[in-house]
């Protein structure tokens, strides 16, 4: 049977908004992962569940994606500048309370390297980015050399007064997300001073092609029971995944086989409400429990994008100092030159997420059918779902999202 490839496309923005203003979880340890892990890139999964589930409390019914990966990074590259509540805070909410800022760096430093250089086929990009305005903050040097050594981070000084430094920011967003994201700020406030600024992009082929003449149309039914019709790739083969009494997980591998795409979905099509009573033991436990087996799978096709700003989520999370224009200590990084105390306006998160079959390259594609008397247990993704994808020696996630509408 001919089969197609299947192209996804993937990139986000993360944007940490600096200021200067007026003075003013018992997750317990993280389980042990694939070799080439370390406790920074353990922590992507945990950030995530954090903030995806802490956003869903707020906005039930919503399709959400965002980037533990993203929002880690440019928090990582905060810690550069700041010091003693605000850095404690920010740390454990990061899911790393007990690294000082060099092991931080090394760390991140390491889970890069091995997410950009060595993954084999996958195309990833991660940069990093620091734009100020010279009339507003006179830098630290020691942060700016801090981030651009540990971190690679492009540092540009602008004029915030004009629009080019607008139309540069989004430039320099739009030329790394390979054009997926051609903006994220539409303006800067007076009150503005810095821009700390991360951008992702993830782009592979599955290891295994999903044949696009089997692509159908079906109902997808939401937590409230709206239905709506999307295409549902179909494909009745091994896959790697579970089935419990609780949960149905699929594990689809890219093409190097080091990043795949999680999709979890509760065994009880009727259950909602499911999400805020998950964790990541229940995520690791799945996947403790993964093997390959012949499964009618449906699985929707995805264009989603998502645009949150996550200053509330985050202080609902315990970092609430960063953002106070009283406490927050972000001495590290500069003097302000028209206001006493640095703190963080805005976190501006924008992410797309395509899956379907229009990355066509003309590979060859393999797929086997094992031939049974019964027909094949059925799983089908008609009803949200958590996902999750992933590097999966480092354990690092690059995206997580709650689906809501596929499309």
């Amino acid at each position: 049977m001919s089969a197609f490839t299947f192209l996804q496309s993937t990139s986000l923005v993360l944007l940490l908004a600096i200021t200067a203003g007026c003075k003013d979880d018992g997750s317990g340890k993280q389980p042990p992962f694939g070799s080439g892990a370390n406790d920074v890139s353990q922590a992507s999964g945990y950030i995530g569940l954090d903030v995806l589930k802490t956003i869903h409390a707020s906005e039930p019914g919503s399709t959400i994606l965002i980037s533990p990966l993203s929002i880690q990074t440019a928090f990582n590259m905060a810690l550069e500048a700041a010091k003693e509540t605000t850095f404690d805070q920010i740390s454990a909410t990061l899911h790393n309370p007990s690294l000082d800022v060099n092991v931080v760096r090394v760390e991140t430093s390491e889970t890069a390297n091995v997410l950009v250089n060595q993954s084999g086929h996958p195309s990833v990009t991660i940069a990093n980015a620091f734009f100020y305005d010279p009339t507003r903050l006179d830098p630290n040097q020691a942060f700016l050399d801090g981030i651009a050594t540990h971190y690679g981070a492009h540092i540009a000084s602008d004029n915030f007064g004009q629009q080019s430094a607008v139309d540069n920011i989004n430039q320099w967003v739009e030329n790394k997300t390979n054009g997926l994201i051609e903006e994220i700020i539409e303006k800067i406030n007076p009150e503005e001073l810095a821009f700390i600024i991360n951008a992702l992009h993830f782009k592979a082929d599955w290891a295994h092609g999903f044949n696009e003449s089997q692509t159908v149309k079906d109902d997808f039914t939401q937590s409230d029971g709206t239905k709506i019709s999307v295409d549902f790739m179909t494909e009745d083969r091994n896959f790697t995944s579970v089935f419990t009494d609780d949960w149905q997980m699929v594990d689809l591998p890219f093409r190097d086989s080091t990043f795949s795409l999680t999709l979890v979905r509760p065994s009880d099509a009727q259950q909602t409400g499911w999400l805020q009573s998950f964790t990541m033991a229940d995520l690791q436990g799945l996947y403790d429990k993964l093997e390959l087996q012949r499964v009618y799978l449906r699985l929707p096709v995805m264009e989603l994008e998502f645009e949150y700003e996550l200053s509330d989520p985050l202080k609902a999370l315990g970092m609430t100092d960063a953002f106070s224009s009283q406490r927050a200590n972000f001495t590290g990084m500069g003097t302000p030159l028209q206001g006493p105390n640095i703190f963080i306006s805005r976190v501006d998160h924008k992410t797309v997420l395509k899956v379907d079959e229009k990355g066509a390259e003309g590979a060859a594609v393999t797929s086997i059918g094992f031939a049974v008397l019964s027909a094949p247990p059925s799983m089908r993704f008609n009803v949200p779902y958590l996902l999750s994808l992933r590097h999966i020696p480092s354990e690092t996630v690059l995206f997580m999202g709650f689906v809501e509408d596929p499309k």
